[in-house]
């Protein structure tokens, strides 16, 4: 991506030249020297640039565009505003770039200067995908490929497909990036482009590994490698060294990472790349501190900052300044450490992530000095920047360390106001990470700021962009009303689960206990969680004669154990009036059937056994209690106000007929009658009518956009598929719309009914009066095993079973909450949302529909009706598998 962007601004600026120089033939006179005074200008403003130092850059940029505007020369105007626009793109002022190539655009426009034309929508797009809008950069890369297509320009093609490529990576849609990038390998094909053709095996890449493929994308970096040596191209040859170094780093291979980091390194010495050397010294010195060497670390980040301080790169200084003072930190020289820590401080121009990693640095640092009114102070203010920006990481490398700094940083601040006496303000800690994780979520969907119309509380409009952020004193406020708000039979209980164990509150009306550490490591979690999925889900094995066969694991042991560790700490502050559990898990504690737990406490006498003698079982949770979820404390007043009772009907969609591609992803089984036999009894109990269950090719995704506002009840009895690394991106499998069953015009741009109805068109979808949503779906909140798997692939782990491994699922529950379809039924509108934790069969959806129905209908709340079919279903000893939804 980097090689790329430096190629951009090559022809750019030799562009540049090349239309200034072609203007100053017509100069004469007193003009032709200021035109000559002009073009002196752009030759040092353009060696500025090409070697990084963007303050001299923009300075003399800016001075040749007076004297160009006084020449009255728009298209030399166009041309000097563009590379403006390139140069504060490349010290992260993004917001200014884009109204350098706005007017750039506007000019190229009236000229009709079609190459022009699309290098400006390319830029553009370049820089709202560095902020994060990746809908909108879309949108400009698709306007550049179009005109593009249009003139005949087939490697800016390629580039234009490239560019969209890495958008939809960023989104999370992997095999649409890759189709991308293969259309862009072709295309350079065609062209015998072998430099081409290898930039393209390296996006191919970089693809697979945020996959977590690294085989597959040091394969495809090592051909990149190959072409370029072949073609003696230094450059691309340290590029790809570079990529390599990268994969193996992310491996925890250090001393591989370190020797390819090392070839490119010297490269890029012998090519004269200044910012390249800084960029491979920075690499070298992370690696470094991974192995704890920091002397050596501080050699290479001391190094690096040189060559930025003399380049002028300012964000590489800051960047430098941060990762000396860290290996301070690390070597306990806390003197030295807030010496470096303070200069990034001074020095990280804006307000972005510079600014929040060298305040959290000084937060670290004077907590260890025993100064927490100081640490305290840089927490905060660490906060407050995480909380005001997008968060968006530039390299998509770096995300996933983005991810799981981010849940540090909350943790440390709250380990520290405990220090400090001041548990009263814990709980808001923890509604704030939840918060920034939904943002995160939000951002990451690729949605449009005028799209957005949440109902989140603690969230508000950003100035720019109008895009959301976190409101602290709003989320609060809702915390508080939340406390207020809950019944004296229920309690609430609130988890968050950090790399040291987990915090727990207790939260009952007017009252917060906690938070409750307890001891238990994230590893060990991952790895006790990962246990429970493999022992409740129906494993398919060959057996002896090579038939396939079902294998029921025994998860009760675990279950017990999750009880004991989880609950039962909490319920010894519970009163014994309280007959409602509002829970809100964390992290891996989403993917616990918390209903299905064992209270081994409680051990009542129960069912007969075979030789007619009576039982002892521990009593399930879900039998003393009855069991809500919430994606947020927060959200509970906004859920409450929606409980009204609603004037609309029962709206179903149920077993929809699917195309080939949809049945290719869910199995040939795909169909099932039990699903609208029960969704008919369902809507009959519930107030609704047979001609309100759409079913089969009836069950087409349009209806799913049109018809939903203002109804009581939705059904959707279907496949559904997780996206654990992009919870938005998550979906149900629906019958395609005919075209005269599209939804209007207005909405087609975002919600397109192809039969995939991915969570961020429900957050899209206007769900207000729906009292409740039932996602009769496999994998409506929670992804299966497999299902992990195939998004992640099977390299990270190298276990040699091939199943998945702790450090897989580390990926996928980086942030603190799940966030996919529920959240967006919840967001747009809906007061409550009944899905599936992981693949559920058709028979036991269908039975408990019924049951659900038949209690609803005895005046039950939908949780109490839930929690009675789910009683029911326990005493007809159906599988555990088919209990814990």
């Amino acid at each position: 991506m980097r090689q790329t962007t430096n190629k951009l601004k090559s022809v750019v600026l030799f562009l540049c030249v090349a239309v200034l120089a072609g203007g100053g033939v017509q100069a004469e006179g007193e003009a032709g020297r200021t035109w000559d005074e002009m073009m002196r200008l752009l030759s040092q403003a353009r060696a500025a640039q090409g070697a990084a130092r963007y303050d001299e850059a923009i300075a003399l940029y800016e001075h040749a565009l007076e004297i160009v505007r006084e020449l009255d020369e728009p298209q030399a105007e166009g041309v000097i505003l563009n590379n403006l626009g390139l140069c504060y793109h490349a010290i992260a002022e993004f917001t200014r770039a884009i109204g350098y190539h706005q007017q750039a655009l506007e000019i190229r426009h009236a000229f009709d200067d079609g190459s022009g034309k699309a290098d400006s929508l390319n830029n553009l797009g370049i820089s709202y995908r560095a902020l994060g809008d990746y809908a909108g950069a879309i949108g400009y890369h698709q306007q550049a490929l179009a005109i593009r297509r249009a003139i005949n320009d087939p490697a800016a093609v390629a580039a234009s497909l490239k560019n969209l490529g890495v958008c939809h990576q960023y989104l999370g849609n992997y095999a649409r990036a890759m189709d991308l990038f293969l259309q862009s390998l072709n295309i350079f094909v065609g062209l015998r482009d072998r430099a081409g053709v290898a930039r393209s095996l390296g996006n191919l890449g970089v693809s697979y590994r945020a996959l977590g493929d690294h085989a597959r994308a040091i394969d495809y970096h090592e051909q990149s490698l190959s072409i370029f040596v072949g073609l003696r191209d230094h450059t691309g040859v340290a590029s790809s060294l570079n990529n390599l170094g990268v994969c193996y780093d992310f491996l925890g291979d250090y001393p591989r990472a370190i020797e390819l980091y090392e070839q490119s390194l010297a490269i890029k010495r012998a090519i004269g790349d200044d910012p390249g050397v800084a960029r491979s010294l920075n690499n070298l010195g992370i690696s470094y501190h991974a192995l704890s060497d920091y002397g050596h670390a501080i050699d290479y980040h001391e190094e690096s900052l040189a060559i930025r301080r003399a380049i002028g790169d300012r964000s590489g200084v800051a960047a430098s300044l941060n990762n000396i003072g860290l290996c301070y930190h690390s070597l306990g020289d806390y003197t030295r450490a807030i010496d470096y820590l303070e200069q990034a401080l001074s020095v990280e121009p804006g307000a972005g992530e510079g600014k929040c990693n060298a305040h959290w640095g000084l937060g670290r640092t004077h907590r260890a000095l025993e100064q927490p009114h100081t640490a305290a102070f840089h927490y905060e203010a660490a906060l407050e920047i995480l909380e005001s920006i997008r968060g968006n990481v530039q390299e998509e490398e770096l995300r996933q360390t983005f991810l799981e700094g981010l849940r540090s940083l909350y943790e440390e601040y709250l380990e520290l106001l405990l220090e400090m006496g001041r548990q009263d303000e814990t709980l808001l800690v923890a509604e704030r990470l939840r918060a920034r994780t939904f943002l995160d979520a939000l951002y990451q969907s690729g949605l449009k700021p005028e799209e957005l119309n949440l109902d989140d509380p603690g969230l508000a409009p950003r100035a720019v962009a109008q895009l959301p952020v976190l409101a602290v004193d709003a989320l609060n406020e809702a915390v508080l009303e939340a406390q207020r708000s809950l019944l004296p039979t229920e309690a609430a209980l609130q988890y968050m689960a950090g790399d040291r164990g987990i915090y727990l509150w207790v939260v009952t009306r007017g009252t917060v206990h906690g938070p409750e550490f307890i001891h238990y490591e994230r590893a060990q979690l991952l790895r006790d969680v990962l246990a429970l999925r493999r022992a409740a889900e129906v494993q398919v094995e060959e057996g002896p004669d090579g038939q396939a066969r079902l294998v029921f694991g025994d998860p009760s042991a675990l279950l017990g154990a999750f009880y004991e560790a989880l609950v039962q700490p909490a319920l010894a502050h519970v009163s014994a009036s309280v007959d409602t559990l509002i829970l809100l898990p964390s992290g891996p504690l989403w993917y616990i059937p918390f209903g299905a737990l064992l209270m081994t406490d409680r051990v009542p006498t129960s069912f007969d056994g075979s030789d007619g003698a009576p039982q002892r079982r521990p009593t399930y949770l879900v039998e003393r209690y009855t069991l809500a979820y919430l994606p947020s404390l927060a959200s509970l007043p906004m859920l409450t106000r929606r409980e009204e009772p609603s004037t609309g009907e029962f709206f179903a969609l149920a077993n929809p007929t699917l195309t080939e591609e949809q049945q290719e992803l869910v199995g040939t089984h795909y169909q099932h009658g039990v699903l609208e036999t029960a969704a008919q009894a369902f809507a009959q109990t519930v107030g609704g009518d047979e001609d309100s269950v759409h079913v089969q090719r009836a069950a087409h995704e349009g209806l799913a956009h049109t018809d939903v506002s203002g109804q009581r009840v939705l059904l959707f009895a279907c496949h559904g598929l997780f996206n654990p690394r992009l919870p938005f991106q998550s979906r149900l499998l629906l019958a395609p719309a005919t075209d005269g069953e599209s939804p209007t015009e207005a909405s087609r741009d975002r919600r397109r009914p192809d039969g995939y109805y991915h969570a961020f068109e429900a957050l899209l979808t206007d769900h207000s009066g729906v009292e409740l949503v039932v996602l009769a779906a496999c994998e409506t909140l929670l992804p299966t095993l497999r299902e992990v798997q195939g998004a992640l692939g099977m390299t990270l782990g190298a276990e040699s079973d091939e199943r998945l491994s702790a450090e897989q699922l580390e990926l996928i529950v980086a942030g603190d909450e799940v966030v996919g379809l529920a959240r967006a039924f919840l967001s747009s509108g809906a007061g409550s949302v009944l899905g599936t934790l992981w693949q559920a069969s058709p028979r036991a959806v269908g039975t408990l529909l019924e049951t659900l129905a038949r209690h609803r209908s005895e005046q039950a709340s939908w949780a109490q009706a839930l929690r009675q079919a789910q009683i029911e279903l326990i005493s007809t000893q159906d599988s555990l598998v088919d209990l814990s939804h």
